[in-house]
């Protein structure tokens, strides 16, 4: 792209404000005689006086404040202003400041294991509003989960592992879910199939009629005895913690919506997003840290 536009509109904003300073100036030099004084209801005089004069002169002052502005900071696309000032600029001023200030404490973070991290009062507060900004849009403010779409994080379970390397793993690089919908089967199968799964979790599997189902589509991720593989991001049926469960959704009907139609949810990777340390102090509250700055309902 060229700055043909930028000029365009620096043209225009130039011609603007030489022709109001014109008419302005030309009114107040304006010397007219006063039109003869309109009489209402006998003895009521329109008046005829000249406006003062500090109006004009105020007028005068904020065009020439607004010339000035538009010359000192970048008022015009790719134009940085006479003071070469710009929001990035102060933004990477601010971000150099903070880093510099922080050094110290960053430091020490970065280089401390997690269960230390998880003793320290002021890191696990800092965790705590991190996952405030970064997370709790989706997790929710209290860790809990929501929508039945985004897990609890304050159980010890995680659908992709709950130790400190898998937790770091999951903030640093992301998840995908990989869910297939299984569209083909029908009504009774789903319901089968549901039923099997919800006796996995009482180990009364018996000879469910979805047995062979579970075998044939879902074993291969979830194991035989539906023990889960965290490697895979497949959950374990052997407990009643539905990452997809809806409020108020029965386990059975969890099941069967996830089945037929499969389950494909994200978690961002924060590399890049976050600093190292605050990676760390994240994985350390999200690991145990939460008895030291608990989540709140309400972070005000």
């Amino acid at each position: 792209m060229n700055n043909f536009w930028m000029y365009w509109a620096l043209g225009i904003a130039a011609l603007g404000a030489l022709g109001l300073f014109w008419l302005v100036f030309g009114v107040m030099r304006a010397r007219r005689a006063a039109p003869p004084a309109e009489v209402w209801d006998e003895d009521l005089r329109e008046g005829n006086d000249e406006p003062p004069r500090f109006w004009f002169l105020s007028f005068f002052a904020a065009l020439i404040f607004s010339c000035a502005y538009m010359m000192l900071y970048p008022g015009f696309g790719a134009e940085t202003g006479l003071l070469g000032w710009s929001s990035e600029g102060q933004f990477a001023a601010g971000e150099k400041h903070y880093r510099e200030k922080t050094a110290a404490v960053h430091k020490k973070w970065l280089g401390a294991p997690l269960s230390e991290l998880r003793g320290d009062e002021s890191a696990m507060k800092s965790a705590r509003r991190l996952f405030a900004s970064h997370c709790a849009a989706c997790h929710g403010e209290n860790a809990r989960g929501q929508a039945g779409l985004f897990p609890d994080l304050t159980g010890g379970e995680r659908q992709w592992g709950g130790s400190e390397k898998e937790i770091m793993q999951t903030l640093e690089n992301g998840r995908t879910a990989a869910m297939p919908a299984l569209r083909g089967l029908g009504k009774q199968q789903l319901e089968a199939v549901a039923d099997y799964v919800l006796a996995l979790n009482d180990g009364k599997i018996g000879k469910l009629a979805g047995r062979e189902i579970y075998a044939a589509n879902c074993a291969a991720c979830h194991g035989a005895r539906g023990e889960g593989n965290t490697l895979l991001g497949a959950p374990s049926f052997n407990n009643r913690k539905w990452t997809y469960r809806r409020k108020n959704q029965s386990a059975r009907d969890a099941v069967m919506e996830t089945v037929r139609n499969g389950r494909s949810g994200v978690m961002p990777a924060q590399k890049g997003r976050l600093h190292p340390e605050q990676i760390r102090i994240l994985a350390a509250w999200l690991t145990g840290g939460m008895e030291k700055a608990p989540p709140l309902d309400n972070l005000r």
